[in-house]
């Protein structure tokens, strides 16, 4: 029987992989990076840029928004510069390596 963060993650590659990912900027080919939280991806170019996530439509960023992101090392999460950023979210994203720009 399956856990649930093991049952979460693979549900998630069954979407990602029926979801049209957004293109490369520079190669046209699709990344496989979707976010799942209800902000959107912004694509990046192979090998020259880090993934970016757009959060910028929400108020208020929980840690619950940011570990639905694909976050690796030099990832960048958008947020509007009067949201509030939880103490968890900051966290999380700076232990994945990731930074929150405003």
């Amino acid at each position: 029987m399956m856990d649930n963060e093991a049952l979460v993650e693979a549900v998630t590659k069954i979407v990602l992989q029926r979801l049209a990912a957004p293109a490369c900027a520079s190669c046209g080919s699709a990344p496989a990076q979707c976010d799942l939280s209800g902000g959107r991806v912004v694509a990046p170019v192979c090998g020259s840029a880090a993934a970016q996530f757009d959060l910028s439509g929400r108020h208020v960023v929980a840690e619950a928004d940011v570990r639905a992101l694909d976050l690796r090392d030099g990832a960048v999460v958008r947020v509007d510069r009067r949201a509030l950023v939880t103490a968890l979210a900051s966290d999380f994203v700076a232990g994945r390596g990731a930074r929150i720009e405003r």
